[in-house]
């Protein structure tokens, strides 16, 4: 079921994509399908992610649907989210090699939740959720 959930998503998503094409939102959210959704994403995916994967690609329509009326929103939202990758890179760039995909596939779940909190906030998130948390979460690791 949830693997349904995920695909009757998609192309709804990417012609919304296509409708703000151009927009670095529409970059962006394109780039966040390719990394939720590819060839095998469902055995690639841990199962208790792959329940969440829906709920993302909500939110992902919901921030492209809100995206003519708050394009500051969005944009400072994506600020934070780009901060946050920021830090997972230089974060990922000190641990040592065996811990890096863990770390990576932490990371990546994090700044999923944090997109939903910045972008689509009644969608709810699985745990609270903001930069300042997710910054935390990233240096904490271990």
């Amino acid at each position: 079921a949830t693997t349904t959930d995920v695909l009757r998503r998609v192309a709804p998503l990417r012609a919304q994509i296509d409708r703000v094409s151009g927009s670095v939102a529409a970059d962006d959210v394109a780039e966040q399908l390719e990394n939720l959704v590819f060839d095998g994403f469902v055995a690639a995916t841990p199962h208790e992610k792959l329940v969440h994967v829906p709920r993302y690609l909500e939110a992902a329509t919901v921030r492209l649907s809100e995206l003519p009326g708050a394009a500051a929103r969005d944009s400072a939202s994506l600020a934070a989210v780009d901060r946050v990758v920021t830090q997972w890179n230089q974060r990922a760039a000190q641990l040592p090699a065996a811990r890096r995909e863990a770390f990576d596939e932490h990371a990546h779940w994090l700044v999923e939740e944090l997109r939903v909190g910045l972008f689509a906030q009644r969608l709810g998130t699985a745990r609270p959720i903001s930069e300042k948390r997710a910054m935390r979460a990233l240096d904490q690791f271990s």
